[in-house]
């Protein structure tokens, strides 16, 4: 079970991930997620770029 954690306390440099952080990661992610992450990953775009773009 994943909890929140608070934004203050968890909130840390970011940095680029690891193979195996992707190998933990990417198969528990559905696939519209894994898509995005993917894209992330290996552009580097940030959050918004990636999650927030709207078609108008």
């Amino acid at each position: 079970m994943i909890s929140m954690l608070e934004e203050k306390k968890s909130s840390g440099n970011p940095y680029p991930m690891s193979w195996e952080e992707q190998a933990i990661l990417f198969p528990e992610l559905p696939d519209h997620l894994l898509r995005m992450a993917l894209h992330k990953v290996n552009t580097g775009c940030r959050e918004q770029e990636v999650c927030k773009l709207r078609w108008d």
